[in-house]
């Protein structure tokens, strides 16, 4: 069904950073981080005293899920419980024909936050171990016959202790993102010279898709706020455009009002589609029609 893909060549290099809703466009229908969660507290036997629906931070969730496995289960680790939960999603996550289109539209680079291997997998990509242990400012897949470099932001299912879940392992992953940008980004470095998906997002043209990006995100509302205060100190600094698509359901845009406010204080560009029926399909269309068209700037 899935192969090596031919796709575009962009003039201008842009990048794309993936989210995780591309998955819940196939049969499969994806699984969602409450989903993934209530699964693993099912797992340990914890259904009973753990409330998911009164948890709005899904990052101090799972801190409460590992320390509850680890006082009351016969959990040895958090390798574990970070394997279990590498397993859940490779069992539930599979390719579909969305991840080809995407991959059609021609991006220099696909940063995406999912753990999976949906998107290797449709193209045909080889994901075979990455060399970095922990951290992930240089997880990437390419293939001799693609011009697309897929970078694994958060961690890979190959590599579960890569796997970024909880408040601990963003923050230490911040700081090891503070240590990058201090040791090696580079002003105004060679457009064709990317080390890390670090400078990628500080200088490629990007477009966020079927990302919702909560405040949850450190580490991506970390780099949108250095890239702003930096851009206040110096406007020639980052000239790089970011742009985030925003699907509108009925009543969405004020539920999302200070999200998409800050977006637009930090400089980043919003591009609305209104969904019919909250259909996601329709959005993932339209986006694909709309950036093949130039209609997206």
């Amino acid at each position: 069904m899935f192969g090596v893909v031919c796709h575009m060549t962009l003039q201008n290099k842009t990048s794309l950073l993936l989210g995780n809703g591309i998955n819940f466009l196939g049969d499969s229908q994806g699984l969602s981080w409450k989903e993934l969660l209530l699964e693993v507290i099912d797992s340990i036997g914890k259904e009973n005293i753990i409330d998911i629906e009164s948890k709005r931070n899904y990052l101090f969730l799972y801190e409460e899920i590992f320390t509850r496995a680890k006082k009351y289960t016969n959990l040895g680790n958090e390798y574990q419980l970070q394997s279990m939960i590498a397993q859940k999603i490779q069992n539930n996550i599979k390719p579909n024909s969305y991840h080809t289109k995407i991959y059609e539209l021609g991006f220099t680079n696909i940063l995406t936050t999912n753990y999976d291997y949906a998107l290797e997998n449709a193209l045909g990509f080889n994901t075979k171990k990455n060399k970095e242990k922990k951290y992930s400012l240089y997880r990437k897949y390419t293939e001799y016959y693609s011009d697309t470099t897929i970078w694994h932001i958060h961690g890979e299912i190959n590599n579960p202790n890569s796997i970024i879940l909880g408040y601990d392992f963003y923050i230490k992953s911040i700081y090891q993102m503070q240590r990058y940008i201090k040791k090696y980004l580079k002003p105004y470095p060679n457009k064709d010279y990317k080390n890390s998906w670090v400078d990628i997002f500080l200088y490629d043209d990007i477009y966020i898709l079927g990302l919702t990006l909560d405040f949850d995100e450190y580490d991506l509302w970390f780099l949108l706020s250095y890239r702003n205060r930096e851009a206040l100190k110096n406007r020639n600094i980052f000239q790089n455009k970011i742009t985030y698509i925003y699907f509108e359901c009925e009543n969405s845009r004020e539920q999302d009002k200070e999200k998409l406010t800050l977006l637009d204080v930090f400089g980043v560009s919003i591009y609305t589609i209104k969904l019919f029926n909250c259909d996601y399909k329709q959005g993932y269309d339209t986006f694909i029609k709309d950036f093949e068209n130039g209609k997206i700037k």
